[in-house]
């Protein structure tokens, strides 16, 4: 009866699968989730972007401030800050004009 058991374990576990592959976010349209810091952006699917170590704002992937050094932003930029209707709010460089 063992020998019926791990037999069938073991067919079990090497027959092939067919398992969706995960959804490229890179691949689906809409998305900013791999614009690049200083590339076109959009917020509607999520308002990421370089792969969540950004923020996209007014249509540009910008980076966010620092929380731990000064000044906040590389030389070059300034800091600007963002706030939304419900309180929340995020820092991002923006370019010097």
């Amino acid at each position: 009866m063992r020998i019926a058991v791990i037999l069938g374990l073991l067919v079990a576990c090497t027959d092939p699968v067919d398992v969706a592959q995960p959804v490229d976010e890179c691949e689906m349209p809409g998305t900013s989730w791999c614009v690049a810091v200083g590339s076109s952006c959009s917020a509607a699917s999520t308002p990421f972007c370089d792969h969540g170590s950004a923020w996209c704002s007014d249509g540009i992937c910008r980076d966010f401030c620092s929380a731990v050094d000064w000044p906040r932003c590389p030389a070059g930029e300034l800091v600007h800050d963002v706030t939304y209707s419900d309180g929340s709010g995020v820092c991002v460089c923006v370019p010097t004009p």
